[in-house]
């Protein structure tokens, strides 16, 4: 159930017997996709990584599957369904699903163009003070192209405490579906990258993934 204002996030349950140990967003996206529809057999963990850093899992401090813990809390986050395109096969429609953010970039090095988050953590960074990874919507921010390099550098470094915003350049919305199309670009999704994109829909999948901690 999405998260709501003023009410608890997750719920204390005893340590599953069956929990596997999860160390990226990658693997829970992973998870994800394997599962195939059915309802999974097995409770997971995570350790590390964008989703984690948002459950304020701590790794000295992470719920490791042979750890003697006897209650855990149990929350359910959302994930991301990434449809895209490239210059390659502009008919052929390819299917992705990312847990922590997915980024649009050109070529060349400080190139950002566009972050599409469900953890709200990019590298390491609050880039989206506001997200939660269970609140039913993306974060998403378009930089201006007509950004200098030095106001990217000073909005990066800032964002490592989240007070990059408000800025004239970056511009922040929510959504639960966003669309994207322009010249062929870099897609990163959880740091998987694929090239020479044009096309990207992105769309939040609902408690998707449930995590123990």
């Amino acid at each position: 159930m999405t998260i709501r204002k003023n009410e608890d996030f997750g719920s204390s349950i005893s340590r599953p017997t069956n929990l596997i140990e999860l160390h990226s967003d990658r693997e829970i996206a992973r998870r994800y996709v394997q599962r195939n529809g059915s309802e999974f057999d097995s409770s997971f963990t995570v350790t590390r990584g964008s989703i984690a850093q948002a459950l304020g899992i701590d790794r000295k401090l992470a719920q490791h599957a042979n750890a003697k813990s006897i209650n855990m809390t149990q929350v359910t986050i959302d994930l991301i369904k990434i449809e895209y395109r490239t210059i390659a096969n502009r008919v052929l429609t390819h299917e992705l699903i990312g847990a922590g953010s997915v980024l649009l970039e050109r070529t060349r090095l400080c190139n950002t163009l566009l972050i599409v988050s469900n953890s709200g953590i990019v590298n390491g960074r609050d880039v989206f003070p506001r997200a939660h990874p269970n609140d039913g919507l993306l974060d998403v921010l378009v930089i201006d192209k007509e950004i200098s390099l030095r106001q990217r550098l000073i909005a990066w470094h800032k964002s490592k405490i989240g007070v990059h915003l408000p800025h004239p350049q970056l511009h922040v919305s929510r959504h639960t579906q966003f669309e994207w199309a322009g010249d062929p670009s870099r897609l990163v999704v959880d740091g998987a990258i694929f090239h020479r994109v044009d096309w990207v829909r992105f769309s939040i999948v609902k408690d998707a993934f449930t995590i123990c901690f």
